[in-house]
């Protein structure tokens, strides 16, 4: 799903993007104990169909929920 949405963001879709990211979100919110990381990922993820719609306040939200996610399990913030 997450590829899927992906590739909708680069297509300029950014409002079926988000809705695919809320998704992954949903998914990954049942697996969160199991891997927190791919949620934090996720969350950023989400954050940036965010930014890309303008809606700058739910991206920082989200980016922030993200970092926090990512610092208490002590993962890098950016995986390029």
């Amino acid at each position: 799903l997450q590829c899927i949405g992906g590739i909708h963001s680069q297509s300029g879709d950014y409002t079926t993007a988000l809705s695919f990211a809320k998704k992954v979100i949903e998914i990954r919110r049942t697996l969160s104990e199991q891997n927190p990381s791919a949620l934090a990922l996720s969350l950023n993820n989400l954050g940036f169909e965010y930014e890309n719609l303008g809606e700058y306040t739910k991206a920082i939200t989200l980016y922030e929920k993200a970092l926090e996610i990512f610092q208490q399990n002590q993962t890098p913030t950016c995986q390029y």
